[in-house]
């Protein structure tokens, strides 16, 4: 079986995970043999957001811009919509070999994964249709078929990959958790994830110091009884709660923790 390059239409052999004519990936790798290669492959890759339809978005600005022909962008279109059924057969190829693996996935998944599929194959197929007709609200409605399909694969894909993986930790609604889970669904590199982790605690810490010293001050101040010290008092007291409450946000954020002012 070989694959047709979305890019430069060069039929590449299904081992092979890049094309050999121009280098582009096939948006998620074809079906290999265990015995081409030795490396262990990666168990239900995660696409980053817009990977699968970037070439496709590509094409369409070249073809406004006059960059490449309506014969060229058809090309493009039907090289994508053949390589459909190659790139869900090897996630259902995926699911079968780990089956002793993964509980829970039978029909159901199956059916999930056609139906994106199905949403693929129509985004094409409406795309070709903006190519005859010439009509915009083929493209419109292709594209918006192309964007459905994609965030349901990626949600598919990122659920496999955990259950693949026996993950019991499914993440936690705090800044660690979701750092973590961002590691585990490759987002993060491992080494984004360590300096994320230490630039999280490096501001926590200077958030918490400035947080002691307003409060400091707002004692020391109250202390002189006097009512302009005691204004004063409150304000450093309202900036203390300002920044806690702030911290405190920011620890369920996914958003890097800021300090304030």
């Amino acid at each position: 079986m070989t694959w047709s390059c979305v890019k430069c239409g060069t039929a590449n052999l299904k081992k092979e995970r890049t094309c050999q004519a121009c280098g582009a990936r096939l948006p998620f790798l074809p079906p290999t043999d265990s015995t081409v290669h030795a490396e262990t492959p990666e168990s239900f890759r995660v696409p980053k957001t817009g990977e699968l339809t970037a070439l496709l978005y590509q094409g369409i600005q070249q073809l406004r811009n006059g960059l490449i022909s309506t014969d060229e962008f058809q090309e493009r279109v039907e090289s994508a919509l053949q390589n459909v059924p190659l790139v869900f057969s090897t996630i259902l190829d995926e699911i079968q070999d780990k089956s002793e693996e993964m509980t829970g996935y039978g029909d159901g998944v199956c059916v999930s994964l056609m139906d994106c599929q199905a949403l693929f194959e129509s985004g094409l197929a409406e795309l070709l249709q903006f190519v005859e007709a010439g009509d915009d609200f083929h493209l419109r409605f292709g594209w918006l078929l192309l964007e459905k399909g994609e965030n349901e694969y990626v949600e598919i894909l990122k659920t496999l990959k955990r259950d693949s993986a026996n993950r019991a930790f499914e993440g936690a609604d705090n800044v660690l958790g979701r750092l973590y889970e961002s590691l585990l669904d490759q987002v993060l590199t491992e080494s984004e994830y360590q300096a994320d982790l230490e630039r999280f605690e490096t501001v926590s810490r200077e958030t918490l110091k400035e947080i002691d010293a307003l409060i400091s001050q707002s004692v020391n101040l109250a202390k002189k009884t006097d009512e302009m010290s005691f204004a004063e008092a409150s304000v450093k007291l309202q900036e203390a709660s300002d920044k806690m409450g702030n911290l405190l946000l920011n620890l369920h954020a996914v958003e890097a923790i800021e300090t304030a002012g």
